[in-house]
């Protein structure tokens, strides 16, 4: 007999049943659904990236800088 739901250790977010893992590449963290399924580090690797590739596209805003 398997469990039919597992309960996770820690929910920091209510009602968040399943953790999934972050979408990052190699990462194990738990992802965040409003970071789109990322945990807060590789989202904002993830945005950067897109940042960089919209500069990257030849836009003539200036790049940013953090």
């Amino acid at each position: 007999a398997t469990p039919a739901i597992v309960q996770p250790r820690h929910t920091s977010e209510a009602g968040f049943q399943n953790c999934p893992r972050c979408r990052g590449q190699g990462c194990g963290a738990e992802g965040k659904a409003m970071l789109e399924g990322y945990c807060n580090k590789c989202f904002v690797k993830e945005q950067s990236a897109r940042l960089n590739q919209a500069a990257s596209r030849g836009s003539h805003s200036p790049p940013l800088v953090t």
